[in-house]
């Protein structure tokens, strides 16, 4: 959608982007193209992700605690529980014309426990639980997790990937998935993006030995404008599960405790997200 409306769906856009999806869908009938898969790219309006991304790790953390006082007005209760309801009657729809829906989410909402209210969907405005969708993909990019958690480096990095994915999987099950790259940058441009196909071998060895199996990659353009192409390619999709340090995946399995909010902490966010 239009960078005035937010870029990607959210809290803030679900209906302007169901009936996106809806042209979509009547465009492609009418070509005789079949769709088999809606991907939902959920994530925060693009001015939230400017001041999650812009400052470095300082200013990701300043931006989540406006988002967190932010997430507790009645005006964004109100406004996920449209969302919510929104989003829930186009996934029935799809679901029941045979059509998967893909959702990509940042990260941090793997933490959210199933069943409750969802803290970190509240704060970055984004739908996981509620609608149900076909497959989960948290975006576990290990070059963008390195550079807001500066002090850990890229191989902590991977570790946490391996962690979130593990978790994902726990809960999700068969609907869990994983998006990995980044080879080229995206909507922001300043991304920072994985240095060489050995880097993505890793990042795949980590998140396979976690247990989750169907991945993608962001982006094919930007492996069509690195070197040695199919180098990438084989990469993502020869190399065999392997997990990093056992020290450092204790460590974030520990450390992750303190975003597992219990849904008796979250009063704040009585609707169900």
């Amino acid at each position: 959608m239009s960078d005035a409306q937010g870029y990607w769906p959210s809290d803030e856009n679900a209906e302007a982007f169901v009936r996106r999806v809806q042209d979509v869908l009547t465009f492609a009938a009418a070509a005789g193209a079949t769709v088999r898969t809606v991907v939902v790219d959920l994530e925060p309006p693009l001015a939230v992700m400017h001041k999650l991304m812009g400052a470095g790790a300082e200013g990701h953390v300043g931006a989540v605690l406006e988002r967190v006082k932010l997430a507790c007005r009645t005006e964004e209760r109100r406004g996920r529980r449209s969302a919510a309801r929104v989003f829930a009657e186009m996934q029935a729809n799809l679901h029941s014309r045979g059509i998967e829906t893909f959702a990509t989410v940042i990260p941090p909402v793997v933490l959210d426990h199933p069943r409750g209210p969802g803290l970190w969907q509240a704060v970055f405005q984004t739908q996981v639980n509620r609608p149900g969708w076909s497959k989960i993909c948290p975006m576990l990019y290990t070059s963008v997790m390195a550079e807001l958690l500066p002090a850990q480096g890229i191989e902590s990095a991977r570790a946490l990937a391996h962690v979130m994915a593990a978790r994902l999987l726990a809960h999700a099950g068969r609907r869990s998935a994983s998006a990995l790259g980044l080879t080229g940058t995206g909507k922001l441009e300043g991304e920072p993006v994985l240095p060489d196909p050995a880097a993505l071998a890793d990042d795949v060895a980590a998140v396979r030995a976690a247990g989750v199996e169907d991945l993608a990659l962001f982006s094919l353009e930007g492996v069509l404008a690195r070197e040695q192409p199919e180098a990438w390619l084989e990469a993502f999709t020869r190399t065999e599960p392997r997990a990093p340090p056992w020290l450092a995946r204790a460590a974030w399995r520990a450390g992750l405790i303190w975003g597992q909010v219990p849904p008796w902490m979250t009063r704040m966010l009585p609707e169900q997200v």
